[in-house]
């Protein structure tokens, strides 16, 4: 359900056939295949996978390497870059623009974050017993 101040939506199956909260993106708004991604309340910047990033156009042969941020370090050996990159949601024709860090690695899942996402709506809800998620601008 979207109305002009709350957008609803439904869990979906992620990669362990669990609900989880997630949103199908757009990097392009005319490409007939969009990209699922887990929203993280944990995770301070959206974070995908650098193939994508080579799919959608950027040229990291250009980007100067940062340092992974503390989510992902501990975990596995990567390179990671901050390249700003826009995309689209269903419910609007309008691009959301954000910082996006891009990982050189397959074992990240597209995900969410709360700097360039969440901060764009008033409230961020996530409805465990409904398995769905509330988003209120």
């Amino acid at each position: 359900m979207i109305s002009s101040k709350e957008i609803i939506i439904p869990y979906n199956k992620l990669l362990d056939n669990n609900l989880r909260p997630s949103i199908s993106i757009k990097f392009d708004p005319f490409d007939t295949q969009s990209i699922l991604c887990l929203l993280d309340s944990g995770a301070d910047y959206s974070t995908f996978p650098v193939s994508i990033g080579k799919k959608v156009g950027i040229n990291f042969k250009d980007e100067d390497p940062i340092d992974p941020p503390s989510q992902i370090s501990g975990k596995i050996r990567c390179k990671c870059y901050k390249v700003a990159k826009s995309f689209y949601v269903s419910w609007q024709s309008k691009s959301i623009s954000s910082y996006i860090i891009w990982v050189d690695s397959n074992k990240v899942y597209p995900v969410l974050g709360r700097i360039g996402f969440f901060d764009k709506f008033k409230e961020v809800a996530f409805c465990e017993e409904k398995k769905k998620l509330i988003l209120r601008r």
